[in-house]
């Protein structure tokens, strides 16, 4: 069965696409992985369907039964550490394993009982997942265990961003210096507590909490920090007060990065058990109520995620925050996210203002709805049967032979056809759809892809088309849209009568045909050597994510035009397409004088 771990995995796959292209756009790569790994035709149209879900009170009156239905979601009592988080590689996520406060992020010792690393020194770590691949990571540590940068007289983000790290270390003081210290947030802790609460911080990520926050990122969705290297530092006051632990490259970027640093709030955790391993801060005093070890994960999802180049500019922040609470769990925490949970589910105008595709962070119920939305693409993903229904039902369709044949197929009708074929043989025509009338929607289509005897509604083929060469052909269907059209091979798409949108999907050389009605053709970066024919004067070619610059020539020829981008790529187009859209702006093709138009 394909649980939220694989679901996940393949979400980071698409995302990675977009790895090393520094124009990517945030959204559009959501909206490519969502695709993939869901029936939904992009992140706005999963969005909305997330919210409609999941404050339906009609489907669910309970609160706690409608976020179990449509998220999984369980939530447990309050304050209630023993139960599981909802990580994503725990039970509520289709795991098999229970994984509560204590264990999502394991470790085998007190931290009384570890040791330190030596002040200034940069040390090698390894961590095994659980595929057995082994991963090398470096960690960078402060010059002193009792320093830290006070940053209390800086208020302004933009003062700090521009700040030289000369002018950044003379804000670098020593804690035993204070008697007390108080930030801007008014969280005040005695210069004994900071020192103390920094050895032991370190100890706990010397130790445990990097090495086995990064396997849980690399189990959790597939991503590594090999290679790279983590820098620490301690901070205080200032701008940053209200943020738990800061992390991002140590210069401006959107393309992968060896370097990455992680701030963390010294004040916030200098009352910290000295000797509890997960880093309780549950204690008398304590500002932030919770285990250590797992904020440490969610900054940890920061630092891959940059590492690989796939937090970009325009990723909303519902997305980029979310993702990191996914990894370690957010349903358990305390009284005041349930409530948050609860009051987000119990209103479908709070719940869409928390799913804004605004970036940013600190924002508390996007970190939230953002976790929610997950869960809830984790829940589409987990059926493993071709599934046939309507407004009133749903009827589970069963794989007979060699053949799934669906008839007497319906206007309303819904198809998911999902990724888990253990056990299956497929050959001939994977499916068959014999209907007069209505659309379908069918998720990751594969070899001897569709083939459609006959129908007047149209088609909908989400996800990769094909483990190797597919074909659709729609043309007996009045409308085709191939959300994404293949994945690393060649692949033959074929658009309806009345007006399709295909797309070539990564690598391989796709064939995407148009047909007699208002077609519009999708490529984008690393989108391999693809053609596109039967183009008429009304169509659209679409270069999505990518920019001008990234074209590197496009020569208009009698009938058609010839394009080659900066990654190796190909598109040739045969038939007088009339617009192509390149970063927003459209461009006409004058096929008779063989030049462009804005």
């Amino acid at each position: 069965m394909s649980t939220a771990v694989n679901t996940m995995h393949e979400f980071f796959n698409t995302l990675e696409k977009y790895s090393n292209d520094a124009n990517a756009d945030g959204q559009v790569m959501l909206s490519d992985a969502v695709r993939t790994v869901t029936h939904f035709a992009g992140l706005q149209d999963a969005i909305n369907n997330f919210v409609s879900d999941v404050t339906n009170t009609t489907a669910y009156s309970d609160v706690n039964a409608r976020l179990q239905a449509t998220c999984g979601i369980v939530l447990g009592a309050d304050k209630d550490y023993t139960v599981d988080t909802g990580a994503v590689t725990g039970y509520n996520a289709g795991g098999i394993t229970v994984k509560n406060a204590q264990s999502i992020v394991p470790e085998t010792a007190n931290l009384d009982a570890v040791s330190l690393p030596t002040a200034g020194s940069t040390t090698t770590h390894t961590y095994t997942g659980d595929d057995g691949k082994t991963f090398v990571f470096y960690v960078k540590w402060p010059k002193s265990f009792t320093s830290f940068y006070d940053l209390n007289s800086i208020t302004s983000k933009e003062t700090l961003q521009n700040m030289s790290d000369e002018e950044l270390e003379t804000y670098y003081v020593d804690a035993s210096n204070f008697s007390t210290y108080t930030d801007a947030e008014n969280v005040t802790v005695t210069g004994e507590q900071m020192v103390s609460g920094e050895s032991t911080i370190i100890k706990g990520l010397y130790n445990f909490w990097l090495s086995e926050g990064l396997k849980l990122a690399y189990d959790s969705f597939g991503v590594d920090f090999n290679g790279k290297t983590i820098e620490i530092r301690f901070i205080g006051g200032g701008v940053l007060s209200n943020l738990q632990a800061a992390t991002g490259p140590d210069e401006e970027t959107t393309v992968p990065t060896d370097n990455i640093s992680m701030a963390i709030n010294l004040p916030l955790y200098a009352v910290i058990d000295s000797a509890d391993p997960n880093g309780n801060t549950k204690i008398d005093g304590g500002a932030n109520q919770c285990y250590f070890d797992r904020t440490i994960a969610h900054e940890l999802i920061h630092a891959v995620m940059f590492g690989e180049g796939t937090l970009k500019d325009n990723t909303p922040e519902f997305f980029s925050e979310g993702v990191a609470e996914l990894v370690h769990g957010l349903d358990d925490y305390d009284g005041q996210n349930t409530a948050r949970i609860n009051g987000l589910a119990n209103s479908s105008e709070s719940l869409a203002g928390a799913m804004s595709l605004e970036p940013g962070t600190g924002t508390a119920s996007r970190y939230t709805s953002g976790y929610m939305f997950l869960r809830y693409l984790n829940r589409q993903s987990l059926n493993t049967s071709i599934q046939v229904g309507n407004s009133s039902e749903a009827v589970n369709f069963n794989y007979a032979g060699n053949e799934a044949i669906i008839s007497n197929y319906k206007s309303s009708d819904k198809i998911t056809y999902t990724t888990d074929y253990t056990g299956l043989t497929l050959s001939g025509d994977d499916l068959i759809l014999n209907s007069s009338s209505g659309s379908a929607y069918i998720r990751d289509c594969r070899d001897q892809l569709i083939n459609i005897a006959d129908g007047a509604g149209s088609i909908t083929a989400y996800g990769y088309m094909a483990s190797s060469g597919g074909e659709l052909d729609g043309s007996n269907y009045d409308k085709v849209e191939v959300i994404i059209g293949g994945n690393d091979a060649s692949n033959i798409i074929t658009a309806g009568s009345g007006g399709s949108s295909l797309w070539g999907g990564a690598g391989g050389a796709d064939t995407l045909i148009g047909g007699n009605g208002v077609d519009e053709f999708f490529y984008t970066t690393g989108g391999g050597a693809d053609v596109i024919q039967n183009s008429g004067a009304n169509d659209i070619v679409n270069l999505i994510g990518m920019s001008l610059e990234q074209v590197s020539s496009a020569t208009v020829t009698d009938n058609g035009v010839n394009a080659t981008f900066t990654d190796g790529g190909t598109l040739q187009i045969s038939g007088q397409a009339g617009s192509f859209v390149v970063g927003g702006q459209t461009y006409h093709a004058d096929y008779q004088n063989k030049t462009w138009a804005d």
